[in-house]
């Protein structure tokens, strides 16, 4: 019995130091991830004043935080909005790009917006439900409340940049692309990590056109029902509007896509961009970072695309890369902001 109980407690002080030391390697392989991807930025309180959970609108989910660097009164701004499949995510999520920026001397914020599916819009939005619509709103609504906050604190940004990861690359060139100009605080430049440009290219589904026009249809049966209901709710999710059966069509469908593109409204006046995209990704192709590019290019707009030959959608397998970025924004902000 008592030799039993010794094998017993070995096997148990064995698989102790298994998971001990595998934890151990699993930490140090997420900490390298997060290094190599630039996710990790060490920062001191003393090196800024943080303001957290701001209020941009009545929303639930309408708060900010902003980061003023220390013995500074920056007059340009640098926003950046946290990706999740615009169903997810939060503000801190990007709290390093933030820390980044703010030890250069910028001033820095982050925001949250109300999410497709799961959150409510304060009752004064136009909008049915949550939509890259009413985001764009509220980016708009949170830029104001930042500029206003800024002149009680003594910084009167004249100036900004715009930029996010994943879904909030998608929103912030969406945003730059359309309201660069008329925005509360004028966009200088723009910036996307794995940023969605092109919805055709995201939901392959939508450029075809004979699948669609069967799906508006009038047919019946059970699969088709569920197809077209999926497509309503997909085109409100753009739009922020009910869609009836009878509004469906080809050409609903084909303004809705080109209306949730950052790619649609590239013009010579767009601002110009950094676009960092994973040659690897699965889930948002290279190819919008690609067409962006493309589209940018033709209007003459000045901009730098950045493909991580080894890096799926998390950016974290080139280290190299990811400097390649850090120093292209740096260089954006010396030549855009006066």
């Amino acid at each position: 019995m008592k030799m039993f109980l010794k094998i017993a407690l070995y096997i148990l002080c064995g698989v102790v130091g298994l998971v001990v030391i595998g934890s151990g390697i699993f930490g140090y392989k997420l900490y390298t991830q997060l290094r190599d991807g630039g996710k990790i930025v060490e920062w001191n309180d003393s090196e800024g004043t943080t303001y957290r959970d701001l209020r941009y609108g009545d929303g639930a989910r309408n708060t900010y935080n902003l980061v003023i660097p220390t013995d500074k009164q920056p007059d340009a701004l640098m926003l950046f909005i946290h990706g999740g499949s615009w169903t997810s995510g939060e503000k801190e999520d990007m709290e390093y790009e933030v820390h980044r920026f703010a030890k250069m001397g910028y001033a820095t914020a982050t925001m949250n917006y109300s999410r497709l599916g799961q959150d409510t819009l304060d009752v004064s939005m136009p909008y049915n439900s949550p939509s890259f619509e009413s985001m764009v709103k509220e980016i708009y609504a949170c830029i104001d409340a930042i500029k206003a906050k800024g002149k009680e604190l003594g910084c009167d940004f004249r100036q900004m940049a715009v930029g996010g990861y994943s879904a909030g690359g998608h929103l912030a060139m969406l945003y730059a692309t359309r309201h660069a100009t008329t925005s509360p605080i004028p966009v200088k430049f723009q910036i996307s990590w794995v940023g969605p440009a092109d919805m055709g290219v995201l939901f392959p589904f939508l450029t075809d056109d004979v699948a669609v026009e069967k799906i508006c249809s009038g047919e019946q049966s059970e699969e088709v029902v569920k197809q077209r209901q999926d497509l309503k709710n997909f085109l409100q999710s753009i739009t922020g509007k009910v869609v009836t059966d009878e509004e469906l069509s080809v050409e609903t469908v084909n303004n809705a896509r080109q209306m949730g593109s950052p790619l649609h409204y590239v013009s010579e006046t767009t601002p110009p961009a950094v676009l960092a995209y994973g040659g690897k990704d699965m889930l948002v192709l290279s190819e919008h970072g690609k067409r962006m590019s493309d589209a940018m290019q033709s209007k003459g707009v000045d901009h730098s695309l950045i493909i991580f030959p080894n890096s799926g959608h998390t950016l974290d397998h080139d280290k190299e890369y990811t400097q390649m970025v850090i120093d292209e924004i740096t260089r954006f902000c010396q030549t855009y902001f006066d």
